[in-house]
């Protein structure tokens, strides 16, 4: 255990670095995320292709993801810290390749679909790392870190778009360097101080590690699978709502202007909760929020179809402060209480996963169903799956938890 003496300091030192992770991570995002259409157009892209090109980045990412989970779990050499560097370090040489190497369309699309896979692979080491010193008794502050990263995506989306206007999209990739370049003095300087723990109770750098097979984890963590499932349902519905949002308004009388307060509302409101949440959490446990929240992705989309014009769509975005913002930290800290010591890292890839396969199927089924039959018959069919997601979530967090009481009984 820490010092008591050292404790908070170190706690608000880590809390302060790991904010500085997060915000570099997800202002990563901006770039490499929301400016992929304006980058690939300006290379000569078509929305077709550069369509298929953020799934195959996304479906990449996913593989990644469980290898990474693999990987952490069997060999301590592949820690949360040196795969994050080491992905750095690759997303900024791919980089530099598009800003500084002459290169066709072919070598492009290569390029940035290697920087989304590594990019999006990076998400369940960015949360893990929240609890690499745990057992020094160090509680570092996701909420607030989390939060620095959705203050951090609103201003560089802010940036990128003005200094993108006034030079080129060929600036889009430099930014990609400096949030990875700034990632990579985060985590080396994430570490505990030398005199902070009692030498008698440090942990052994030969502290075993288990191989931990998929189907041994599978039959461990069979109630966690169901929940996974009922997330990956849940989110296809959000995914669908994110990426189709501009087509949704416009149903209610709204356009570009807009969809930019629309989304200025959603990411505003992410922050309070976040920075709240490890207070909240103290009251009231990580399982109960979780059921919370799942409850409010769908009644949001509820209400998206229901309201007749863009104030009824502004007023529903309020719903995202106890939706996606109370989502996102709780998941993270429910994944790290309910999973055993070997399984902590494989659990946040495959919540990771979860969310990412959603993304992918809200691209390609929730488009066709939009040019097809419209913005409203699409969202019925996301409320019905986020629907029996609701449920399957609510079933599978109840029997985890009789299962915990049950072990400790």
């Amino acid at each position: 255990m820490v010092r008591r003496g050292t404790s908070i300091q170190v706690q608000n030192t880590l809390t302060a670095k790991y904010a500085g992770i997060q915000g570099m991570y997800f202002g990563a995002l901006a770039p490499i995320g929301a400016f992929a259409s304006v980058f690939l157009l300006y290379k000569g892209f078509t929305n077709s292709q550069i369509g298929t090109l953020i799934s195959l980045g996304s479906i990449g990412s996913v593989i990644l993801q469980l290898v990474i989970g693999n990987l952490a779990d069997r060999y301590r050499i592949f820690s949360i810290r040196a795969m994050t560097a080491a992905f750095s370090i690759m997303v900024i040489t791919l980089s530099l390749m598009l800003c500084i190497i002459p290169s066709g369309r072919l070598m492009t699309a290569i390029n940035y679909v290697a920087i989304m896979v590594v990019t999006f692979a990076m998400t369940p080491l960015i949360s893990s790392m929240n609890f690499l010193y745990q057992k020094w008794g160090i509680t570092v502050n996701y909420g607030v870190a989390r939060a620095a990263g959705s203050i951090m995506y609103a201003v560089l989306t802010a940036v990128i778009g003005r200094v993108a206007a006034h030079f080129s999209a060929d600036i889009i990739p430099w930014f990609n360097i400096l949030t990875f370049a700034g990632i990579l003095f985060f985590v080396a300087t994430y570490r505990l101080p030398k005199n902070a723990a009692h030498s008698d109770t440090v942990v052994t750098a030969k502290e075993v590690v288990q191989a931990v097979r998929m189907s041994d984890f599978i039959r461990r963590n069979s109630s966690f699978m169901i929940f996974l499932v009922g997330v990956s349902m849940i989110f296809l519905n959000h995914s669908s709502l994110q990426t189709y949002l501009l087509q949704i308004i416009m149903t209610k009388g709204g356009d570009s202007a807009s969809l930019g307060m629309t989304a200025s509302i959603g990411a505003v409101l992410e922050v309070p909760m976040m920075v709240g949440f490890a207070r909240l959490s103290r009251k009231v446990n990580c399982s109960r929020l979780i059921q919370i929240s799942i409850l409010f992705f769908t009644l949001k989309a509820i209400g998206f179809l229901l309201v007749p014009d863009m104030t009824g769509v502004y007023l529903m975005q309020v719903l995202n402060l106890f939706g996606y913002a109370l989502f996102t930290p709780a998941s993270v800290y429910y994944v790290a209480q309910i999973m055993e010591e070997r399984d902590k890292v494989k659990g946040q890839a495959y919540l990771a996963s979860a969310t990412a396969i959603s993304g992918i199927c809200a691209n390609f089924a929730g488009g066709r169903i939009l040019d097809a039959y419209g913005a409203d018959k699409m969202m019925q069919c996301v409320i019905a799956l986020s629907i029996a997601g609701t449920v399957l979530v609510i079933m599978a967090v109840r029997a985890m938890g009789r299962k915990r009481d049950e072990e400790c009984s």
